[in-house]
């Protein structure tokens, strides 16, 4: 069950932490996606029990980021947090600065980068002429989908080699064809980003994480959408500024 997988989970984490430590780990701040409904996060915070971690808090990925960076040191600021998750995609507008990180508004969808990967799944599945069908290959299209949206964020084009131990098919993919087979999860995540009634001429710092935060396509729509940037900084990497924010309200409460 879900509850019996979040609970092994958590348990792994401690013992990851306890032996990384050299000490005993009992308790946690958990980073939850902004727009966990109540239910979602009582389940995350029973099964973190029931691994014998006692929870500090439940936080919104988007603020742990903020605090990752230390938005809530220095004067005030406005920032949007923009987290472009494997299941999800959370805009938050945040007032930081003065030992203070407020949300002032949340955007939430059920689009990420599973979604993208869904797609070029079928992209393959489709040059491959239902190959992968009849040769019991979908776990490695799988893998091989999940890697070949890696490299797109740091090259033109990747292939993907299909063929378990017999002949390899190869099916190569651009980033223009990444982009014209998820457009209607683009534009899904695009009306999320626009539909804030905040002014966004007013931000002062913009920062975009997750792990679509290298896809140039996620890139380059925040950047027409606020005509800002996205904010990387090369003292926390994107990827784990959740959990470096985490830690830090760990601190904090400590």
């Amino acid at each position: 069950t879900v509850d019996d997988f979040l609970t092994l989970l958590f348990a792994h984490a401690k013992d990851l932490a306890e032996k990384h430590l050299n000490q005993e780990v009992d308790r946690a701040v958990i980073a939850v996606p902004d727009g966990a409904h109540d239910p979602k996060r009582i389940q995350i915070k029973r099964a973190c029990e029931t691994a014998g971690l006692a929870v500090r808090q439940l936080l919104n990925q988007t603020t742990a980021a903020a605090l990752g960076y230390r938005f809530d040191k220095g004067a005030r600021k406005s920032l949007s947090v923009i987290d472009v998750g494997a299941s999800h995609t959370s805009m938050s507008i945040i007032e930081g600065g003065a030992d203070r990180l407020d949300t002032v508004e949340i955007k939430h969808t059920d689009i990420g980068t599973n979604d993208f990967k869904n797609k070029l799944i079928l992209f393959a599945a489709r040059r491959l002429d239902r190959f992968w069908e009849t040769t019991n290959v979908l776990k490695e299209i799988e893998f091989e989908a999940t890697r070949a949206l890696v490299e797109l964020s740091s090259s033109e084009s990747a292939v993907i080699s299909i063929g378990g131990f017999g002949p390899r098919r190869l099916v190569e993919v651009t980033r223009d064809e990444l982009k014209e087979c998820t457009t209607s999860e683009m534009q899904k995540i695009e009306a999320v980003l626009r539909d804030t009634r905040f002014n966004l001429y007013n931000l002062s710092a913009l920062l975009l994480i997750g792990g679509g935060a290298n896809i140039p396509a996620v890139r380059k729509m925040v950047d027409c959408i606020y005509r800002k940037a996205p904010f990387i900084s090369d003292s926390v990497d994107p990827i784990y500024a959740v959990a470096m924010g985490a830690a830090v309200k760990g601190g904090i409460l400590d």
